[in-house]
């Protein structure tokens, strides 16, 4: 599956440079933040940080005191897939 997507993005870099379409560009920190806010997945009063990077995007978060283990793995699992 690591391949398709390399194959991918080499197909879409390739086509934006013959095309003259605009390069993906990857959001900013403040983005990234703004929308894991916009998609509610934690309480408003739960701090949230992160931080872009080309192979991916780090997310910190404050544990809510009254999430157990298991509201934690979900949280984290539904910030992954926003």
């Amino acid at each position: 599956m690591g391949e398709k997507k390399v194959i991918l993005v080499s197909g879409l870099a390739i086509s934006s440079l013959l095309l003259g379409l605009p390069a993906l560009a990857l959001p900013s920190d403040g983005e990234a933040v703004d929308a894991l806010e916009k998609a509610k997945i934690l309480a408003p009063t739960i701090r949230l940080n992160a931080r872009v990077a080309e192979d991916g995007i780090e997310v910190a978060t404050y544990k809510n005191p009254k999430a157990n283990q298991n509201d934690c793995k979900i949280e984290a699992l539904l910030i992954a897939k926003t």
